[in-house]
């Protein structure tokens, strides 16, 4: 068990990590289409949608890389008031009720969706540059996946919480805390 969340923990911070330099890109690709297009006056069809691509990369790279730090935004009117035993049972009860379910729409989406893109070759039309849509829509697959292993990984460590006091990493009981 610790050798799964150690090896999905060090992939999603691994991945946000090298993801961060996509910004730097990112800047550039957008910064190269403002100065053609307004000193310039000329503007390349590539690089609007190169740039949404990018962001999209992103953000759906990074998904499991927020969960696994935790710096998803969560509005806490009542939940930092908890003890950290309930707030545990709270955050197991709600991914069970409400994260699986409304997941697993989302992957059973977004894989036909990148399945269809592969197989009838199907391309970007904002632009007329024309990209295929196929590597966008497995970078989000791919995302959705790691950002499913992350919270797995997270309800782990939860469950062993309220079983045993402490998480799988931790060596002495939180009783302070509970």
């Amino acid at each position: 068990m610790r050798t799964y969340l150690r090896v999905i923990d060090n992939t999603n911070e691994w991945l946000g990590q090298a993801v961060k330099w996509l910004l730097v890109v990112l800047v550039v690709v957008v910064f190269y289409d403002i100065v053609l297009r307004y000193v310039f006056s000329y503007g390349v069809p590539w690089a609007y949608e190169t740039a949404q691509m990018l962001g999209a990369s992103i953000n759906a790279l990074g998904w499991g890389y927020v969960r696994l730090h935790r710096s998803h935004i969560r509005i806490d009117v009542f939940y930092n008031k908890f003890s950290v035993r309930i707030r545990t049972y709270i955050d197991v009860v709600m991914t069970f009720l409400l994260f699986f379910p409304v997941f697993a729409v989302f992957l059973y989406t977004a894989w036909n969706w990148m399945v269809f893109a592969w197989v009838k070759n199907e391309s970007m039309t904002m632009s007329h540059w024309y990209p295929p849509a196929a590597p966008m829509r497995t970078i989000i697959v791919i995302g959705l996946i790691l950002l499913f292993l992350q919270f797995v990984a997270e309800t782990i460590r939860d469950i062993y919480f309220l079983k045993y006091g402490r998480r799988p990493h931790e060596q002495k009981v939180i009783e302070a805390e509970i």
